[in-house]
This record gives structure tokens, sequence and C-alpha cells, in this order.
């Protein structure tokens, strides 16, 4: 299983990458959990930005879950209640987005990586912050070696400053959002680390168990790893 990475100023000179990536789907969309930071308006207006454009540059292939927008529409009560929505929104979710900007990961995204990790989620680590950063070579990853090598994971990463001082703000996002669907589209392609449903679903136990998670009951647990599996992601 291979550890790709893309360098999204130099991906995408084909514009219909997007639908080669996907053509094996179906037209039904699949969820995308999108884990950021989300603590400020600069978080929450990219957050926003980069969903909006990997959902209209998929044609409809991908629905976003944003974690921000979840308080919109469920009354929380406690900060753990919103902690398990996080989780159980992942768990839900066919794919993920991991955004690794910043000199130090936001802890909570990390937390959101591993747990897609021992599911096998397919995902994309994005990192558009082009300061150098963790503890590995210079030209691997910029982030702490922990958080690299795993099955299922494509990485996206690049200069965003000399994407915005060439294409523009509107281009900018344009850009990103057709490397995203493509970088999905690459890891979703990649084979499981899971040899049966059965097994599948002993992991989804476990994480669940491990994450003192009451929200999910078992005939839906039975019915989020179906959906998985007649989508392919599985």
């Amino acid at each position: 299983m291979k550890f790709s990475t893309f360098l999204f100023l130099g991906l995408l000179v084909i514009s219909s990458a997007h639908i080669y990536a996907f053509e094996e789907m179906s037209r039904p969309y699949y969820t995308v959990y999108f884990a950021g930071a989300l603590f400020n308006h600069k978080d929450l207006v990219g957050n926003l930005a980069i969903a909006q454009a990997l959902e209209t540059e998929s044609d409809g292939t991908i629905k976003c879950c944003l974690p921000q927008e979840a308080s919109k529409h469920v009354a929380f009560s406690s900060s753990r209640d919103i902690r398990d929505h996080c989780i159980q929104s992942l768990l839900e979710c066919d794919m993920a987005i991991f955004n690794f900007d910043g000199a130090d990961l936001d802890s909570g995204t990390v937390a959101e990586f591993m747990i897609a990790k021992m599911l096998d989620i397919p995902c994309v680590v994005l990192r558009t912050d082009f300061r150098s950063a963790g503890d590995q070579e210079e030209k691997a990853d910029q982030w702490n070696l922990m958080c690299s090598g795993y099955p299922r994971s494509i990485t996206v990463s690049g200069n965003i400053m000399a994407l915005y001082n060439t294409h523009g703000i509107h281009d900018m996002y344009t850009i990103l959002g057709q490397t995203l669907v493509f970088a999905l589209g690459k890891a979703f392609e990649q084979t499981t680390i899971f040899d049966s449903e059965k097994e599948l679903l002993k992991a989804y136990r476990h994480v669940i168990k491990a994450c003192n998670l009451p929200t999910i009951k078992t005939e839906d647990l039975s019915l989020i790893v179906r959906s998985k599996i007649e989508k392919g992601v599985y």
C-alpha cells in the first residue's frame, strides 16, 4: 500500500482528473469528513471554502461533513457531546480529509486521524502551510513522523502562497478542490487492510468501545458498515 504525495501546484494540468479518479464510482454521493482546526475566523472560512470547492469539483459525487456546521443542527449540552458527535460523524463518513497546517498539528485533528486509520478509512492529509516543521527529512512530510506512513492515506501538500500569487483566490480554491478530489479517488481505490465484513465490524466495535462512544447502536453500526461495503469503501 503506497503512501503518496501530490504537489498541487503541478498536479492538475488535466482538468478532468477527478473524472478519472472516480470513474468506477456510482452517482450516489460519498461523504467526506473534513477535520481541522476551527477556533478562529480564518479556520472557519478556510474550511468552508475548501469544502465548497471539493463538492463543486466533484460534480456532486462528494458531500462534505464539516464539524463546525454541527452546532447549527444539533443541540449540545456539554463538550463531551461535541466530542462524541464528531467521532460518530467520522465513523459514519466514507472518507476523510485532515488539515495538517500549522507549526504544530491541531491535537483534535490528530486524534481523529488516528481513529480513521484504525478503521482504514480512505483519507487525504492536506498541508497548505509552506513553513518547514516536524522531525522528518527535508523532502518528507512536514509534521511529526508518528503521523506518517499509514495505508490508504494520500498527502496533498504545496506552497499555498505561490498558488495564490499565480492564480488568485478563486482559481486557488478551484485547483485545491480538484486536487483533493483526485487524491481522494486514489486513496479510495487502494485495497483495504480488512479481509472480511466480520473483521471490519469487529474493528468498528473495538473503536467504539475504546472511544467510550455510547451513541452508536449495534444495529446502526451494521447499517453503516454495510453501506460502506456496498459503495466500495471496503
